[in-house]
């Protein structure tokens, strides 16, 4: 079967490298604008299902294809952060995360791409919890990482003993894509023996 990954997350395609031998790459283009007073599990399932169908108009040759698709978004005092405009904006998300616990969601969708597109969205949600950032903390942090991508811009590989104090759930989610909630996903697809060749945790 072939596979689709919709996304130009370098962290996602590293993360599904580990387990699946030969994908291709699509990158999705959608309005990423969240409805006003959006569910924050809404809104990522909703983003991660406009991908999917995004990307299945260019598969429509294929005969049978999986398409993979994810967002991840951050929330903190029911504020949703995406990914920011700026560095000052970037900033911003970053005091508004200080000293605080907020939550990360990640959705994934998988479409079965053929005559019957079965499709299938879950949500993985893991706890992060921040030091005490001062500004020159944020302003040193953001000069040792690229944030211009990242929902509520930080990275949890990238320098993290700077910011975060704790973290409860999958780390894989905070990265961008939840590992055992798509190995789960993919079992009630009954996908494994056509698309993975090793296990990963």
């Amino acid at each position: 079967m072939r596979v689709v990954l919709a996304s130009k997350s370098p962290r996602r395609k590293e993360l599904l490298k580990g387990i699946i031998e030969n994908f291709e790459i699509i990158a999705p283009n959608i309005d990423e604008t969240p409805f006003p007073s959006e569910n924050p599990v809404f809104y990522a399932e909703r983003l991660s299902t406009l991908k999917a169908f995004a990307v299945a108009n260019f598969t429509k040759e294929m005969n049978t294809c999986l398409i993979i698709a994810s967002d991840t978004i951050v929330t903190v005092d029911d504020i949703i952060l995406g990914k920011p405009v700026d560095y000052a904006d970037a900033c911003r998300m970053l005091s508004l995360l200080s000293g605080k616990t907020h939550n990360v969601y990640t959705a994934i969708t998988l479409m079965v791409h053929n005559e019957t597109n079965t499709i299938l969205t879950e949500t993985e949600m893991t706890r992060v919890t921040f030091k005490q950032l001062k500004l020159s903390d944020i302003h040193r942090y953001l000069g040792k990482i690229e944030w211009h991508d990242k929902a509520g811009s930080y990275a949890v590989q990238n320098e993290s003993e700077m910011i975060i104090d704790r973290v409860d759930g999958s780390l894989t989610n905070v990265i961008g894509f939840p590992l055992r909630r798509f190995f789960s996903m993919v079992e009630t697809l009954a996908l494994w023996p056509n698309i993975l060749y090793s296990a990963s945790k």
